[in-house]
C-alpha cells in the first residue's frame, strides 16, 4: 500500500501552542512584578524623604543640605557683575565744543581708572567731558556771597517797665503762680516719666516673653518635629523663622472637598448606572455610558480652569457668600472627576446581577422601579461600595482642581464657604520653593507618603475584600 504523507502530530502542535502561552503567561508575570516592584519603590522614596520627621538627620544629610543652600546663595551672588568687570564696560559720551561739535566722542575706563578718549573721525580730542550730574552754571552765578547777618538784639533789660510797675503783694503772687507753674510741670514730667518706664519695662517683658518662646519654638524646631503636635496643631505657616507645621488645617480642608465631592457626585453617578442598566433602551445604552466614560479622559487643569472662570462667579452670584473660592466649588468641581469612576463600577455590578432575580421580583407582582431599587441595588451594594472608595481616593489625592478652585488657605473651619487647602495642593504649592534636604521639605514628603498610604489601603480593600463579597453574593454563596 501507498504510504500516505506524515501528518503533523498533533502532540507537537499542542506543545507549540503551549509554548506561546507560556510565553504569553511569563509576559504578563513579569509586568506584574515590575508593576509592584515600582509602587515598592516609589513608597520606599517617599518614605525615605519624610525619614527625618520620625529619627531626625544624620550629620551627613546635615553637611548636604549646608552645601546645597552654600551653592543656592553662590549661584545667586554670581549674577551680580564684579566692579572690576564694570570699569572696563564703563563709556561716557562727551559733549564736544569747536569744530568737533556734535561728534560723538567716548570715554573708555580701565581697571586701573585711566581714560582713553576716542572720537568716530580720528581728530583730536579737545573737548571737555560731559558729566550728566554736574552743575552747568558758571561759579560766579553759583556762589554768591552771603548777606551780612543782622546785628545781634539787643537783651533785654532784667527789669521791663511793666515789672518796674508791680507792686510787692503782685510781685509774691507772681512769683507763687511762677513756682506752682514750675512744680506742676515737674510733677507731670515725673509722672510722664514713670509712665514711659512702666510701657517700656512692659514692653521688654512682652518683647521677652516673645523672644523666649521663639528661642524655645526654634529649639524644638531643631530638635525635631514632634509628630503628635503636627497632626493636632491649627497653624500651617512653613515660611517664618520658626516654622509651624500643623497638619490639621489641611486634614479638615481635605476631608470638607472630598466629603462634598461624595455627596455631590455618588449618588448621580449611582442612579445614572441604575438608569443605564434597568430603564434604558439598548441603543441608549451604547450612547450614555461611553459618554458618561468620556469625562474621564478630561484634564483635571481644564475642570480646575472651569471651576475657577465660570462655576465661582456663578456660585457667589447665586449664594452671594464672601469668598469667591471656597470648599463648595472646590468640592463640586471635584465631583465631576470622580462621577465616571463611581458610574462606571456601579454600572458594572448593578449589570452583573443575576437576570433571575430580577425575573422572581416581576412574577411576585413587582414594578420596575421595586425591582430596580429593592432587588438589584442590594444585591449590587458591594460593588457600589467599592465605586464609592475609589471615587474617595479619587477625590482625596486630587491635585489640579483643589489647587485652582479651593483658594488655597489653610483654615481650621466646619463652615463649607469659606477657602481650604488639601494635602495634594500643599505638595503642588509649596514643593517648588523649599530648599533640598531642609525640615519644609521632609513634612511635604511626609505628607505624599500619608497620601500614598491611605489611597494605596483604599484600593487594597476594594480589590481584595469587597469585590470578593460582591462575586459571593452574586453567585449564592
Amino acid at each position: 500500500m501507498p504510504q500516505m504523507p506524515s501528518e503533523r502530530s498533533p502532540l507537537t502542535l499542542g506543545k507549540k501552542i503551549r509554548f506561546f502561552e507560556w510565553l504569553i503567561e511569563s509576559g504578563i508575570r513579569a509586568l506584574s512584578f515590575f508593576s509592584f516592584a515600582a509602587i515598592i519603590l516609589i513608597f520606599i522614596f517617599v518614605f525615605k524623604e519624610a525619614s527625618p520627621i520620625f529619627f531626625g538627620k544624620s550629620e551627613a544629610e546635615k553637611t548636604a543640605a549646608k552645601d546645597s543652600l552654600a551653592s543656592v546663595i553662590n549661584s545667586q551672588s554670581k549674577s551680580v557683575p564684579d566692579t572690576s568687570t564694570v570699569h572696563e564696560k564703563i563709556e561716557k559720551v562727551i559733549k564736544g565744543k569747536g569744530a568737533l561739535k556734535g561728534t560723538d566722542v567716548l570715554v573708555k575706563v580701565d581697571e586701573k581708572g585711566n581714560r582713553k578718549k576716542v572720537t568716530t573721525n580720528g581728530g583730536k580730542v579737545e573737548q571737555e567731558e560731559y558729566d550728566p550730574f554736574a552743575d552747568d552754571t558758571k561759579p560766579s552765578d553759583t556762589v554768591k556771597k552771603a548777606e551780612k547777618k543782622p546785628a545781634a538784639i539787643k537783651e533785654l533789660p532784667k527789669k521791663t517797665p511793666a515789672v518796674i510797675g508791680l507792686s510787692a503783694k503782685e510781685k509774691k503772687d507772681s512769683i507763687q503762680k511762677a513756682n506752682a507753674r514750675i512744680a506742676q510741670a515737674i510733677k507731670d514730667s515725673i509722672e510722664r516719666a514713670q509712665a514711659d518706664a512702666l510701657t517700656s519695662a512692659k514692653d521688654k517683658a512682652e518683647a521677652d516673653s516673645i523672644a523666649a518662646k521663639e528661642k524655645r519654638d526654634a529649639q524644638e524646631s531643631k530638635s525635631g518635629t514632634n509628630l503628635g503636635k503636627m497632626l493636632i496643631g491649627n497653624t500651617w505657616q512653613p515660611v517664618s523663622t520658626v516654622p509651624k507645621f500643623g497638619m490639621l488645617p489641611l486634614i479638615i480642608g481635605t476631608l470638607k472637598v472630598t466629603l462634598i465631592s461624595l455627596l455631590f457626585g455618588a449618588p448621580l453617578a449611582i442612579l445614572a448606572a441604575l438608569f443605564t442598566s434597568m430603564f434604558a433602551p439598548k441603543w441608549l445604552r451604547e450612547i450614555v455610558k461611553p459618554v458618561i466614560e468620556l469625562l474621564a479622559g478630561f484634564p483635571s487643569v481644564v475642570i480646575g480652569f472651569f471651576a475657577l472662570i465660570v462655576m465661582a462667579s456663578v456660585f457667589q452670584d447665586f449664594f452671594h457668600y464672601e469668598f469667591r473660592l471656597n470648599s463648595l466649588v472646590g468640592g463640586i468641581a471635584m465631583s465631576f472627576a470622580i462621577i465616571p469612576i463611581i458610574y462606571t463600577i456601579s454600572e458594572d455590578a448593578l449589570t452583573a446581577v443575576p437576570q433571575a432575580l430580577k425575573d422572581a421580583s416581576t412574577a411576585l407582582g413587582a414594578s420596575k422601579w421595586q425591582t430596580a431599587f429593592k432587588v438589584v441595588l442590594p444585591a449590587a451594594i458591594p460593588g457600589v461600595f467599592a465605586a464609592i472608595i475609589l471615587g474617595f481616593g479619587r477625590a482625596f489625592g486630587e491635585t489640579m482642581i483643589a489647587l485652582m478652585a479651593t483658594g488655597n488657605a489653610p483654615l481650621t473651619s466646619a463652615n463649607i464657604l469659606e477657602p481650604v487647602r488639601t494635602f495634594a495642593a500643599t505638595i503642588g504649592a509649596e514643593m517648588a520653593e523649599v530648599v533640598f534636604g531642609d525640615q519644609h521639605y521632609n513634612v511635604l514628603f511626609l505628607i505624599g507618603s500619608m497620601l500614598f498610604i491611605f489611597t494605596f489601603t483604599l484600593n487594597s480593600v476594594v480589590e481584595f475584600y469587597v469585590r470578593k463579597k460582591l462575586m459571593r453574593r452574586i453567585q449564592g454563596l
